[in-house]
């Protein structure tokens, strides 16, 4: 299974669908990314190729989507 098809599956999930999913990719050119956002990804980044700066930027997304972004409340 390659990760598009992880993503269809976890979008067709109810109980996976809200979960935030943040491509990151090396793969940066208009029709990879809007291939991603047209299977519902909420995030598309490009991968660092430095280990220190990969590790910036997972920490950047990983505060964005845990300490200010904002999930629907369940009802």
């Amino acid at each position: 299974m390659n990760g598009h098809e992880v993503l269809a599956d976890v979008k067709r999930d109810e109980a996976l669908r809200l979960i935030p999913v943040v491509l990151m990719t090396a793969f940066d050119t208009d029709e990879a990314i809007c291939e991603a956002y047209g299977q519902h990804i909420n995030c598309c980044v490009r991968k660092p190729s430095d280990l220190d700066e990969f590790d910036v930027a997972v920490k950047k997304i990983e505060t964005f989507w845990l300490r200010v972004a904002r999930p629907p409340r369940e009802s």
